[in-house]
């Protein structure tokens, strides 16, 4: 058989066209490797920047096994800000209070410009520690929360503004923290309110009571009892007063509390007077 010659012509289409058929060819393959390529970069982003493959260990089930991850988490970090804050920083003391057992609040400082309290976030065991200080200019609150040495925010609380969540931090397992100022007030002579947080975290949320806080010459407040780790603070709000007998803070006037009995000798009042 005489094989069939095409002509130059025809020899031309054919080599075009398979020339068409192989740059498709490596079209799709850039693709491929293209978006191979932005998911892998999304997975790189969502785990903080390093992908697992092969998952060692299952999801967490319950909130003890996200707490002890999250409190292994928040140690790996806290000990550099500690190390950088010094012992007796906010940082050292939300550290150790998971040895020594959180206080609800300490005794404000000597200036009654800042109090610091911690508690500790229920069912995931992790110590929360915030500082308040007064900014008496601005009539504001400036609020720091820590978790085991790891500062969570900083942030500014006014009467405009009560409402504050971070962003999901990705070395922190993405934990998000949403915190709001309750029964504030916010004035020329004073500023008062306490602090309530959520800490979300994997498949929930674990609210928990921080502390509540007053400064200045006078606030007020109709939510006496969350006043009663402090003479000082409760005594500034207008409408309670602190009894040492029972170390509460209730709903009173000058001479005395209003459903209760304090001895007299025991009853603080007006800012100053307590003990």
């Amino acid at each position: 058989e005489i094989p069939c010659r095409l002509s130059a012509r025809d020899e031309r289409a054919h080599t075009h066209t398979r020339t068409q058929h192989t740059a498709g060819a490596m079209r799709v393959i850039l693709n491929t490797l293209v978006v191979v390529g932005v998911v892998a970069a999304a997975a790189l982003a969502a785990n903080g920047g390093s992908v697992d493959v092969v998952k060692s260990a299952a999801a967490p089930q319950s909130a003890d096994e996200l707490g002890a991850l999250l409190r292994e988490a928040l140690r790996k970090q806290g000990a550099a800000m500690v190390a950088a804050n010094g012992e007796h920083s906010l940082h050292a003391r939300s550290l150790r209070a998971l040895r020594d057992g959180p206080f609800q609040c300490a005794p404000p400082a000597d200036d009654e410009s800042s109090i610091e309290c911690c508690v500790t976030v229920a069912k995931l065991n992790v110590p929360a520690c915030a500082r308040a200080d007064y900014i008496e200019e601005e009539h504001a609150l400036q609020v720091q929360v820590t978790a085991l040495g790891v500062t969570l925010f900083e942030k500014k609380f006014d009467k405009l503004e009560t409402y504050y969540c971070t962003k999901e931090a990705k070395g922190l397992l993405g934990l998000k923290v949403c915190a709001n100022v309750t029964q504030e007030s916010f004035s020329a002579t004073g500023a008062c309110g306490c602090l309530d947080a959520t800490f979300s975290l994997g498949f929930g949320k674990f609210p928990v009571k921080i502390g509540c806080y007053a400064f200045g010459k006078e606030c007020f407040s109709t939510n006496c009892g969350g006043y009663s780790d402090s003479c000082k603070m409760c005594s500034i709000l207008r409408s309670c007063g602190y009894c040492a007998t029972t170390e509460q803070c209730v709903q009173g006037q000058a001479a005395g509390p209003i459903g209760s009995f304090c001895q007299a000798s025991d009853w603080s009042f007006d800012k100053g007077s307590c003990s």
